[in-house]
């Protein structure tokens, strides 16, 4: 019986340090993030005919991202944001030329490698690769007239950056910046040029 009990309470210290072990290796991140939505094309919302490409949305919006460290460099990251951002355009809607002022919301969803680099201080920089679908909804609102839904449209995304983490305790770090190249593919075509920044506080359990 001493050693059938000894045996249970071997296993259960097991089972909590495992458990214990198995916590400290998730990272949660949280925050703001800056993106600049490059070569963005709107559309007459009256004759749905495409536009003339913007020089360019700025979006802001939040950025949360949950990683799962296999080993002290290696983990696999799953990221999730939002970014919402407005532009007016001068278009050509309906045979005269006007201000369009649009409106986009970005939703993302992604998963991929991280990889942390060894650092002896305070500071740690990570490398990402990350790819998963998007979701893209907007309005346009030609001057003087009301606005028009642009529909929503699902694609696919691919973001390629890093960052630099600066410990601040075992389980709080702040994450100074991380810096994503995205290309998104929605509604049939695909755009380049997007960046996107992000900063926020980091919480290892």
């Amino acid at each position: 019986m001493r050693i059938l009990l000894s045996s249970i309470a071997l296993l259960l210290a097991l089972s909590v340090s495992s458990a214990a072990q198995d916590s400290s290796k998730s990272e949660v991140f949280g925050g703001y993030q800056f993106t600049h939505l490059g070569n963005v094309v709107s559309i007459d919302p009256f004759t749905s005919t495409p536009g003339n490409p913007s020089s360019g949305i700025n979006a802001n919006g939040w950025d949360g991202t949950y990683t799962y460290k296999i080993n002290k460099a290696f983990g696999v990251a799953g990221d999730f944001s939002g970014a919402y951002g407005s532009a007016t355009v001068s278009e050509g809607v309906s045979g005269y030329l006007t201000a369009v002022k649009y409106k986009i919301n970005l939703y993302t969803y992604s998963f991929g490698p991280v990889y942390s680099f060894d650092s002896k201080g305070n500071l740690k920089p990570f490398v990402h690769f990350l790819a998963g679908g998007a979701h893209a909804s907007g309005s346009a609102c030609p001057a003087g007239s009301a606005c028009a839904s642009l529909g929503g449209k699902g694609g696919f995304v691919m973001a390629t950056g890093g960052g630099l983490d600066l410990i601040h305790k075992k389980s709080l770090s702040y994450r100074i910046v991380q810096f994503d190249w995205v290309y998104r593919h929605i509604g049939g075509q695909g755009e380049g040029g997007n960046v996107r920044l992000s900063t926020g506080l980091l919480f290892r359990f």
